[in-house]
């Protein structure tokens, strides 16, 4: 069943799976909820996963143009103390595992494991396209997008062709032109990304520095994002370990995946 907690008017939603009195933060991918977490129910006994609808997805309620790890932070620290357990770690699958990177650095958090399940901003993708843009001109073209977006096709074609805008992000952005909620929810994570941006060479100092295990499980057949590129990233950094999964980007539906992630845990204790 899932919860909820309210803060500055908006309202978050989480599931909670498992009952152990260590947690471990998870939030999911693009288009995607917290219950894409289900396949890890049951991950060794004494932990428990907090699994965020993130802003912009799922029931979560949120009434501003973007979010900050500041923002998030605030209603993760209100969750754990409403479930009564204790930061442990985060986990994030695809554009979660961007989110998770940069809230777990934050001086608020202490954590001892970070999971990455074929996390995305690794290395640049399409993404880093669409948060190139100048802040004010992005604004402006968020709303064009809302409201005119027949109008806002044409203006992102010019964009392509001066590049500033990737082909591979105009057609993302095609994707999600069927209907108002999906724009929306592109509109907001594309305000949102600048405020998580990862430098994985501060990311490698901070795992050595805070003591943070790393654990990556990478889909070897994955064509959404590209494992040979994650691999070469993740292996430089310090305290990680990665898993190549026989699947694609999809990983958690993989059986073997609660496998890997019950013995990397129990190599914790």
């Amino acid at each position: 069943m899932q919860k909820s907690v309210r803060h500055n008017g908006n309202e978050v939603f989480y599931t909670r799976y498992g009952s152990g009195d260590l947690a471990l933060v998870a939030c999911h991918g693009y288009g995607e909820r917290g219950n894409v977490f289900r396949q890890l129910n049951g991950v060794a006994d004494k932990y428990t996963i907090i699994a965020l609808d993130l802003p912009f997805h799922g029931k979560t309620e949120w009434n501003e143009l973007f979010y900050t790890p500041t923002d998030l932070a605030q209603f993760i620290q209100l969750i754990l103390k409403h479930e009564m357990v204790e930061l442990y770690g985060f986990m994030g699958f695809s554009m979660g595992g961007r989110i998770v990177t940069r809230l777990m650095q934050l001086n608020c958090f202490s954590s001892k494991v970070l999971l990455l399940f074929a996390p995305e901003g690794v290395y640049k993708d399409t993404w880093h396209s669409l948060f190139k843009l100048p802040r004010s001109l992005r604004y402006a073209l968020s709303n064009f997008y809302l409201d005119k977006s027949s109008l806002f096709t044409k203006a992102s074609k010019y964009l392509v062709k001066v590049r500033l805008l990737t082909r591979a992000a105009y057609i993302f952005m095609q994707l999600h032109d069927v209907k108002y909620s999906r724009r929306k929810r592109l509109v907001g994570m594309w305000n949102t990304y600048e405020y998580f941006k990862v430098d994985w060479r501060n990311v490698s100092l901070f795992l050595e520095e805070q003591n943070v295990t790393c654990f990556a499980y990478l889909g070897e057949h994955d064509i959404t994002l590209d494992p040979v590129k994650q691999a070469v990233v993740l292996t430089r950094l310090k305290k990680t370990k990665v898993h190549m999964i026989n699947h694609a980007h999809f990983v958690l539906n993989n059986n073997r995946v609660i496998d890997f992630v019950n013995e990397d845990l129990e190599s914790m204790s």
